[in-house]
């Protein structure tokens, strides 16, 4: 919560310049790896395990180590990258989706296989003229919103950079709850 409320004071309104504070994003990134249930059927968990555990040889190299990297569920991950701007987002998404197409992960006796993944972010705050309407649980339901629709297409990103106020508090709640059925793979930006 403290990541947060500092997030929030950033984009604090200032009476005496009439703007909004410096910009200092979290994003919110949701990782699934793609056919890791084929990789278990195919060679054995014990190889979708080595792989899982190579996946975080991938983040490091992405990411810094002042993000928060965390195993989420099965072969999903939830990375926070902590105070950036949030037109990085598209960037770091593709970078990371890039990451994972070219690495070899190695399952033992000199055999290794490719695996992509996809992704899907939002930013927090969402509306920057809004940053305490929505929560940092509701960024990461837009997130895994967002990599419902990428997987789909697999080996792709869908990424919430830029709402803006002028969306309706009626489109925004769309978003949260529908937007797998809003959105199609690859860059958006609303």
């Amino acid at each position: 919560d403290s990541l947060i409320e500092l997030t929030l004071r950033h984009y604090q309104y200032d009476e005496s310049t009439e703007e909004v504070g410096p910009k200092s994003d979290l994003l919110f990134f949701v990782i699934d790896l793609d056919r890791l249930q084929t990789i278990n059927e195919k060679y054995g968990h014990a190889a979708g395990d080595k792989v899982l555990v190579q996946v975080k040889e991938i983040l490091t190299c992405v990411f810094r180590v002042s993000d928060f990297l965390i195993r989420w569920e099965g072969g999903a991950f939830l990375i926070v990258a902590r105070f950036c701007n949030r037109s990085a987002g598209p960037r770091m998404a593709e970078r990371l989706r890039k990451a994972f197409e070219n690495y070899h992960f190695e399952l033992g006796d000199e055999q290794s296989i490719t695996c992509t993944c996809s992704i899907g972010f939002a930013c927090f705050p969402f509306v920057i003229e809004k940053p305490r309407e929505y929560s940092w649980e509701d960024i990461i339901t837009i997130a895994d919103h967002g990599l419902y629709v990428a997987k789909q297409k697999r080996n792709a990103w869908v990424g919430f950079v830029e709402p803006t106020a002028s969306l309706t508090s009626d489109s925004i709640d769309n978003i949260l709850h529908n937007a797998h059925q809003l959105l199609t793979p690859g860059d958006l930006k609303i």
